[in-house]
């Protein structure tokens, strides 16, 4: 991925201008003025996405009783995906010949491009869960402003056969989209570390006691096999596994990987949150979702409103 040089630069430094000036001190006063005190499993989360650079909670721990309605309404859709023809095709594919055809990543399955064949929208269920005030005050305060919602996805990850390596996402990387990539991965089922469980190398993240280990904007994204084992004690890699409902909070600059199916399958979701004066957005990178409540339809806080809608700052 190409970046204006000028652009990272100025980030690094933290250097805002013009309307990126503007865009940064809306987005702080719109949550200043949103902003919920955090309970004990808020608080949690968050140092330890500062300290460690993730943090693993459950849907039961995390959410009230009104939004946890939108963790059973990801649930029916897997249902729905499940049982799509597609999907199921290309679920064998994948069983057998280790690829699902031509595709960036071919041993997955992701919502948009095998099942509704579009950018996903608010009635299909998925972003719900991620628009939260639950969720986002703790994504919100890890940066003192309101951030905006750049994807919302939902995988399969089938199990792939023996003899394959791992390739693309499930090699160690850092994502270069900010100084700190805040994702929000939920498990739709029980997940170890046979089919697929996240890993993350903890303190990897930008400003974390090991974030120096590789640039976070390295031009060679994924590095070689081992390179990551031999620079860091074998503590530090975790393994997320968790039953189905578990939330894992990663800052993703930080070294992770994942979907790695020797046996089962994977049911994972995410939402991806950036800081609206990223450069990904300054460059004019556009959302890689279509999620919006122009008409109204839906009563989201104004939060959620931010996190999805167009607007960055006042005209």
């Amino acid at each position: 991925m190409a970046y204006n040089e000028t652009l990272v630069k100025r980030w690094n430094a933290g250097i805002f201008l013009g309307k990126e000036k503007k865009i940064r001190e809306y987005s702080v006063k719109i949550h200043n003025d949103n902003y919920s005190h955090l309970n004990k499993e808020q608080s949690r989360i968050l140092n330890a996405l500062r300290e460690d650079g993730y943090c693993v909670t459950h849907v039961d721990k995390l959410l009230n009783s009104e939004e946890r309605v939108h963790f059973e309404s990801i649930l029916k859709l897997y249902e729905k995906m499940s049982a799509s023809p597609e999907v199921l095709q290309r679920i064998r594919s994948i069983n057998l010949q280790g690829t699902g055809g031509a595709s960036e990543k071919p041993t997955e399955i992701n919502i948009q491009q095998h099942f509704l064949g579009r950018k996903p929208i608010l009635e299909d269920g998925l972003a719900q869960l991620y628009l939260t005030d639950s969720v986002l005050n703790i994504l919100n305060s890890f940066y003192g402003q309101a951030l905006k919602a750049y994807q919302f996805n939902a995988f399969v990850h089938p199990q792939i056969p023996h003899y394959l390596h791992r390739n693309n996402s499930q090699r160690w990387h850092k994502d270069p989209e900010d100084m700190h990539v805040l994702k929000v991965f939920m498990y739709a089922n029980d997940v170890d570390k046979n089919n697929g469980a996240f890993e993350y190398v903890r303190k990897t993240q930008t400003g974390g006691a090991q974030g120096h280990l590789q640039e976070y904007r390295t031009r060679n994204r994924y590095p070689a096999d081992g390179w990551v084992e031999s620079h860091v004690s074998p503590d530090d890699i975790k393994t997320l596994t968790g039953k189905k409902g578990t939330i894992i909070f990663a800052d993703t600059s930080g070294f992770h990987r994942g979907g790695y199916v020797k046996e089962g399958i994977r049911h994972m979701c995410q939402g991806v949150f950036l800081r609206p004066n990223t450069f990904h957005y300054s460059a004019h990178e556009p959302s890689k979702h279509n999620i919006n409540n122009d008409e109204k339809k839906y009563d989201l806080s104004p939060l959620a409103e931010y996190a999805i809608s167009h607007k960055f700052c006042e005209d």
